[in-house]
C-alpha cells in the first residue's frame, strides 16, 4: 500500500457533517478536492476498512485534499499512511445551529440521530489522538479554514 512522501501535499481531512465540505467541493476546482464516503448499507468489517484505507491512499499526489464522510475507525488506520490528517469538526455547544443546518438539507431521522448523539459523537472524535484537530465556531464552515 501506497505511504504519504514528504514531498505531498495531499491533505485528508474527517469534516463533522453540517461543516459545508459538501458546499466547499461543489464550490471549488472538482479536481483539485473529492469527497468520500462509505455506502451507508455497506457493513463495517476489517476488510472492508482495510480497502477503504487503501482507496483513501490511493488519492494520495492526484488531489489536495480528501474529504472523509465515514466510521472514526478510518482515522487511526489512514494516519498510519500520511502525517496530514486532520479532524474539523464543531464546538459542542452548538448543537442549536447544527440541528438547524441539519433541518435544511437532511430528512427527520437524521436529524434526530444526530440531536439524540451529539455529545458521544464529539467525545469520539476528541478523543482521537494521532492527527490535528480543528474546532469550528458559531456561524462558520469548513471553508473558512481552506480559503
Amino acid at each position: 500500500m501506497k505511504t504519504m512522501s514528504r514531498n505531498s501535499n495531499t491533505k485528508f481531512i474527517y469534516a463533522f457533517p453540517g461543516v459545508g465540505k459538501t458546499y466547499f467541493c461543489r464550490k471549488t476546482n472538482p479536481k483539485r478536492y473529492i469527497e468520500v464516503g462509505k455506502p451507508i448499507s455497506h457493513p463495517l468489517t476489517k476488510e472492508y476498512l482495510k480497502a477503504f484505507v487503501e482507496s483513501l491512499v490511493s488519492y494520495i499526489d492526484k488531489v489536495d485534499i480528501v474529504f472523509i464522510d465515514f466510521d472514526m475507525d478510518v482515522i487511526p488506520q489512514l494516519s498510519k499512511h500520511s502525517n496530514k490528517v486532520t479532524l474539523v469538526y464543531p464546538a459542542d455547544k452548538l448543537l442549536d445551529e447544527y440541528i438547524e443546518r441539519y433541518k435544511k438539507s437532511r430528512d427527520l431521522e437524521f436529524c434526530n440521530y444526530m440531536y439524540d448523539n451529539w455529545n458521544s459523537l464529539l467525545s469520539e472524535i476528541k478523543s482521537i489522538g494521532c492527527c490535528n484537530h480543528i474546532v469550528i465556531s458559531s456561524g462558520h464552515y469548513i471553508s473558512d479554514f481552506l480559503g
